[in-house]
């Protein structure tokens, strides 16, 4: 049995529970064994309770102690624990992994400043455990790019590590754009500084014919963040639509119909809006970063945000037709849940 162990799991929030949603639901249809370790939520009513989620306590000493406990009970079951978290659960899964011989996966969410791994690369104490811990332990990193693994070995040193992306379902069919006289830019972010939505929407507004470009707004976050966007709906009324939180499903609806998605950040691991961008055919305009430079060099696509205000409105709609199926291609090619998954397998099976 493979124990998944996440600090929260509500399968249709955050990128890193709607990935592992995807996983387990691959596991389920091949009949493979997994049990979720997670922490309770903060509502009963937003629990999800299945047979193969265990729910402890929120209290993150407590979840520690509930876990290392839970695994030694069930040692005679683990074929490998994978964790999908850096955070101090990645020690203990670690520690349980020494004890009683068996491989541990520690998955890298994030990357960047303010990411878990530069927190840990910052503390002398918590590197040099999780040195020791790593040394003692049949362990691999899981990256989710190529920079994500550079970036590992530059914060912490030389490990073991491999590169397997998140996924998505792959549609057979790619959907087809109703033509419009408007360009359709969107965002489904969470609107927190590091995802910059409110300096990106602007620079496309004052770097665009505004009777041509409509923008929308999906999510939510931090309250500042958020009234900047009701501020700038508010002065460009008939450009910017600011929707707040959505479902899974109303998000993927305007996905289908816009054009451009758009993710400028400061930094970015591989977000699962990337991907459902690809599926739903959009051209991705993103911000700089290794893993978006090798993208371009390999597809020739112009996906950078900076050089992307240089076109002109009519520019970017022969973007548009000239990469029509491209995105359906890279994500064929890179993001199928199916390769993500028997990578996975491959890596449990590792001795």
């Amino acid at each position: 049995m493979i124990f998944h162990i996440i600090p929260s799991y509500l399968p249709d929030i955050g990128g890193a529970e709607i990935q592992l949603s995807r996983i387990v639901e691959k596991f389920e249809k091949n009949n493979l064994r997994f049990t979720i370790l997670t922490r309770k939520s903060k509502s009963e009513k937003e629990e999800v309770y299945l047979e193969n989620i265990k729910r402890f306590n929120r209290n993150i000493l407590l979840f520690n102690f509930n876990v290392f406990l839970y695994l030694i009970k069930k040692r005679k079951e683990i074929k490998a624990i994978h964790v999908h978290s850096t955070t101090s659960i990645a020690y203990t899964s670690l520690l349980v992994g020494i004890i009683l011989k068996k491989r541990v996966l520690i998955k890298i969410t994030r990357i960047g400043k303010g990411s878990q791994v530069d927190f840990i690369s910052r503390n002398k104490i918590k590197k040099l455990l999780l040195r020791f811990l790593l040394e003692k332990c049949n362990y691999t990193f899981i990256n989710l790019t190529n920079e994500s693994k550079l970036f590992l070995e530059e914060k912490i040193g030389v490990v073991k590590s491999v590169i397997i992306p998140n996924g998505i379902e792959v549609r057979n069919t790619i959907n087809q754009k109703e033509s419009s006289e408007y360009i359709k830019y969107i965002f489904t972010s969470r609107l927190i500084r590091r995802k910059k939505v409110y300096e990106t929407v602007l620079s496309l507004i004052h770097n665009s014919d505004t009777k041509k470009i409509k923008i929308l707004v999906c999510g939510g976050g931090e309250s500042t963040e958020e009234n900047k966007i009701r501020d700038l709906e508010e002065k460009y009324p008939d450009i910017v639509k600011f929707t707040g939180e959505l479902t899974q499903k109303e998000v993927l609806n305007h996905l289908e119909t816009s054009d451009f998605f758009v993710q400028n950040s400061f930094n970015e691991g591989l977000s699962k809006s990337f991907l459902e961008s690809l599926r739903c055919n959009l051209i991705p305009i993103v911000g700089p970063s290794r893993f978006y430079y090798d993208l371009q060099k390999s597809y020739h696509i112009p996906i950078f945000f900076d050089s992307f205000l240089q076109y002109s409105d009519n520019e970017k709609k022969e973007l548009l037709k000239r990469h029509e199926k491209l995105p359906m291609k890279i994500l064929k090619e890179n993001f199928d849940i199916e390769l993500t998954v028997k990578k996975l397998k491959n890596e449990y099976q590792s001795t």
